[in-house]
């Protein structure tokens, strides 16, 4: 069995005192806990559900807990997870693991960001199946002492030798509650023999009242007409599980009632030294998570800062360029044996002229790549965006453009920011294309989605590089800040799409976007 203890996996690496100590704080419990995410899927686990799972730690870290709890690959019903983000509260359900054959008490505590926004949850389970056994013990001898109350027996004695040797508290009474027989174990119980008990009621043995108690389920069965059941103490500290069970007549009138009560007082002492044990390592792990919680949102601030600071260089770096070939120009043109010469005033303004579009182009970029994009969704034709982004590109005449649409291209996209899509990456294709080459779009359906294509005969790109292609600020480009591939990752996101590329360094490159349940053709 494979615990903290004896192999580190990859998290454990990285664990600082602080986490380690929660870990430590973590494992003392003996119900399973999982930290999830806010898509259920398991970030952190304890020794309790290694154990229980007999998977290593690293095997349950990533995977969905209904995926590892009921090998489903979807929230099963009744999932208390499921309730908790719509009730954004504490949620519990008792379920049957029928693979194990046990039955568990699910809950679940959510965690809120800052800004009060569910981003995951403390799931803790516990195991309850001998609750369940002894809840159904109680049903299985209420069918026993039915079938034995309306049995053909060969005689009284028989009858009586069977209820008196019945473990659980066996109780007759009328429809006051007067004993009117009670068998050995309840005499034993309290202390007395048989005949003290006859006469008397069940409210004054078992709780040392005048009256019958609040809830009382046998006087419940006898306004109900049906069998009930609850959980009760008596004065001296035992709690019980009492039924109260309709005993009638030929013609079907109530005449009596049949008591039975199961003594479930070391049970109940053993769940509530284990309820109280639970509740304070929760509260202490409720702690550390919000202590963790705290130093990763610090961690996230210093690595916006860091971001921050590196897109801070590339702007700079990349608009230092424009820059110093504009003031090199305006010098030249404030040198007073330059000014005469009108051609080349004209060039030099040129030059400066296309470098503060250069510098435009960076800042856009920067906004683009900043600005909360809304998506407007209207039902056009694929193709035609396309053509419009195409016809917003200077195309020089080596490379040649093929494009194979679907006949019947509409689909629902926000226009405007599908066109930047595809003149991204159609600008990244001619790029990669150093000389002459073929660039071809196209448009089809696959099966149930749309499909789109952009491919290219160009350098490729390295199988180093390819992993990183959708990072911010990352270009291999001689000029650029490196914005417009994930500025790209993010249009297609916020569609629902998906992206991907396939690429082979010196024979090309392939875009491919798909757009599950559309059809373009």
């Amino acid at each position: 069995m494979e615990t903290r203890k004896n192999k580190k996996t990859d998290n454990d690496k990285v664990l600082s005192p602080r986490q380690v100590e929660w870990c430590a704080t973590f494992d003392l419990i003996q119900d399973i806990i999982m930290l999830l995410d806010s898509d259920n899927i398991v970030v952190n686990a304890n020794l309790a559900t290694v154990k229980f799972l007999n998977l290593p730690l690293n095997e349950i870290i990533g995977k969905s807990c209904y995926k590892l709890m009921h090998s489903s690959d979807k929230p099963i019903d009744n999932c208390p997870i499921e309730k908790a983000k719509k009730t954004k509260r504490h949620e519990r359900s008792e379920l049957y693991l029928k693979e194990r054959n046990i039955w568990i008490v699910a809950s679940v505590d959510p965690l809120f960001d800052p800004n009060g926004k569910m981003i995951g949850g403390i799931h803790i389970i516990r195991d309850v199946t001998e609750r369940v056994k002894t809840q159904a013990e109680l049903r299985e001898r209420e069918l026993e002492l039915r079938r034995l109350y309306n049995a053909n027996l060969r005689s009284e004695e028989e009858k009586q030798k069977i209820l008196f040797n019945i473990p659980e508290l066996v109780v007759y009474q009328d429809l006051k509650n007067k004993i009117l027989w009670a068998n050995e174990s309840t005499a034993r119980a309290f202390s007395k023999t048989v005949e003290q008990l006859i006469g008397s009621t069940c409210y004054k043995i078992f709780h040392n009242k005048e009256y019958p108690c609040e809830g009382c389920p046998v006087v419940k069965a006898v306004r109900t007409g049906n069998p009930e059941e609850m959980e009760m103490s008596s004065p001296d500290g035992r709690s019980w599980i009492i039924k109260g069970i309709p005993m009638r007549d030929d013609k079907g009138n109530i005449e009596d009632i049949l008591e039975i009560a199961i003594d479930i007082t070391d049970r109940k002492k053993m769940e509530m030294e284990m309820e109280e044990h639970r509740d304070h390592l929760q509260m202490l792990v409720w702690g550390k998570t919000q202590e963790l919680m705290e130093s990763q949102r610090r961690l996230i601030d210093s690595e916006k800062l860091a971001a921050l600071g590196k897109l801070a260089g590339s702007i700079a770096h990349e608009i230092r360029n424009p820059l110093a070939v504009m003031q090199n120009a305006i010098y030249y043109l404030m040198d007073s044996k330059s000014s005469k010469d009108t051609a080349t005033i004209r060039e030099y303004l040129a030059i400066i002229k296309r470098n503060i579009g250069i510098s435009d182009k960076i800042i856009t970029n920067v906004l683009n790549f900043a600005k909360q994009k809304k998506v407007d969704l209207i039902r056009s034709s694929i193709n035609k965006t396309i053509d419009e982004a195409l016809s917003k590109i200077s195309i020089p005449k080596e490379i040649k453009i093929e494009k194979c649409y679907a006949a019947d291209s509409e689909i629902s996209h926000d226009v405007s920011l599908t066109e930047e899509v595809f003149h991204n990456l159609i600008l990244n294709s001619m790029q990669a294309i150093r000389k002459e080459g073929l660039l071809k779009i196209s448009t089809f359906k696959d099966g149930e989605c749309t499909k789109i294509t952009i491919e290219d005969n160009g350098e490729g790109i390295t199988k180093a590089d390819l992993p990183r292609i959708f990072e911010p600020l990352f270009s291999k480009k001689e000029t650029g800040v490196g914005f417009g591939m994930s500025i790209v990752k993010d249009i297609v996101d916020k569609h629902g799409w998906e992206i991907g590329i396939e690429s082979t360094e010196g024979k090309g490159t392939t875009v491919t976007i798909m757009i599950p349940g559309q059809c373009a053709g």
